[in-house]
């Protein structure tokens, strides 16, 4: 044995073909078994896990938050101005003329250092992160009619709870990227295109997407909201227009300024959704509706027309965010997932010793380092699809 052994050991040293048939094989397998984990993203998978247990305690599970119940409830209205960014202002031929001016106009403080959080660069994942402080990855697009409250804990949940109202305004039919599907679960009665033209005695499509106009969006919720004031009823109204929505779609009850007609399509449609939303609010607070509502006026994403915004990075450019609270914001930025938080602050739900909502921290929050918090949340690498499997319980 010894000596066959021996015969072998020196047949190989000396025969080039075995060792370049070992060696290729060596390679062959090292290629395919580094293939496969590339293939099924194991590596992702590793450094996701490692990122979610160097950071437990990024997410504050609002199931087991013990919200307060405020002796004197207000009312909720949240306007999301489709893509509405503050660089819209500068898109004027005359830099003087800011398209937005009504909407500045009105009573509110503004956050001007408002990026978009992971995940949230299109009108259903901007809603979603602002109300359930969670980015819209496949962990939540893809199981949206399974997430209830007893999954998946957002702003709605927390008010229907508490006896309000809640009403979801949407130009286009209900099934848009899934509205509808989402507001249901969470507590909402959706008026779509369909509800509004019956209810209005509409025939014919005349806006974005073949839904209806900004200003019949803003009819029939104005009815809805002083309905339901007068009789005093607490409410909640999520309204979204879609007249900015590219390719614009201007509303033939908006009449431009002569001095302002030679500008281009889009600021035309940004001028006559500020005026009609500028309207809105106006009748609103002369009905008495505004001195016991929160309201709150924010883009739902950054614009996605590059013509508009010129040679402006990404980075550079914000969310606009506007609020019409009497406290004092302790800080000068924000995204997405602090909306949640910050409104449920200003309505009184949310306990004082409560740093966290979700992935969220109010504006009014005092007590936690929050530029470290936001440079991680604001990480994708971080917050990951996998961090979210793991909170959701999504194995």
């Amino acid at each position: 044995k010894s000596l066959k052994r021996k015969k072998y050991f020196v047949f190989f040293k000396s025969n080039s073909f075995f060792k370049v048939f070992l060696f290729s094989y060596g390679m062959i397998l090292t290629y395919c078994v580094g293939a496969f984990i590339t293939f099924f993203n194991f590596d992702d998978y590793v450094f996701a896990y490692l990122r979610y247990q160097n950071n437990p305690k990024l997410y504050s599970d609002p199931k087991k938050i013990e919200f307060l119940k405020p002796d004197t409830k207000k009312n909720l209205i949240i306007f999301y101005y489709e893509s509405l960014e503050y660089d819209v202002k500068k898109i004027s031929n005359n830099l003087e003329e800011n398209p937005i001016k009504e909407i500045d106009d009105l009573k509110g403080k503004n956050i001007f250092n408002f990026k978009e959080a992971p995940a949230t660069s299109f009108s259903i994942a901007g809603v979603v992160a602002s109300q359930c402080s969670l980015p819209f990855y496949p962990t939540i697009s893809l199981n949206l009619k399974d997430l209830d409250k007893k999954k998946m804990l957002c702003l709605s949940d927390i008010l229907d709870e508490n006896d309000y109202k809640q009403f979801f305004y949407i130009t286009v039919d209900k099934n848009f990227h899934d509205f509808g599907l989402f507001k249901e679960t969470h507590n909402y009665v959706v008026n779509d295109k369909h509800i509004i033209k019956k209810d209005l005695n509409l025939q014919e499509p005349e806006g974005w997407g073949g839904g209806v106009s900004d200003h019949t969006l803003l009819k029939h919720a104005k009815n809805e909201i002083i309905q339901n004031y007068k009789m005093g009823k607490k409410f909640n109204v999520t309204i979204i227009n879609t007249d900015t929505h590219t390719p614009y779609q201007v509303s033939p009850e908006c009449k431009i300024p002569k001095n302002e007609e030679n500008n281009s399509d889009g600021y035309k449609v940004y001028k006559c959704a500020s005026i009609l939303i500028k309207q809105f609010f106006d009748e609103l607070e002369k009905e008495g509706v505004l001195k016991d509502t929160v309201v709150v006026i924010m883009g739902d994403h950054l614009t996605h027309d590059d013509n508009l915004i010129k040679n402006k990075k990404i980075e550079e450019r914000n969310v606009y965010f506007k609020m019409n609270t009497e406290k004092h914001f302790t800080r000068n930025k924000m995204n997405h997932y602090d909306v949640a938080p910050t409104i449920l602050d200003e309505l009184g739900f949310l306990p004082k010793n409560v740093n966290k909502f979700g992935f969220g921290v109010s504006l009014f929050n005092k007590n936690f380092d929050y530029d470290y918090h936001y440079k991680t949340v604001m990480n994708e690498n971080i917050l990951s699809d996998y961090y979210l499997k793991r909170i959701l319980n999504y194995e």
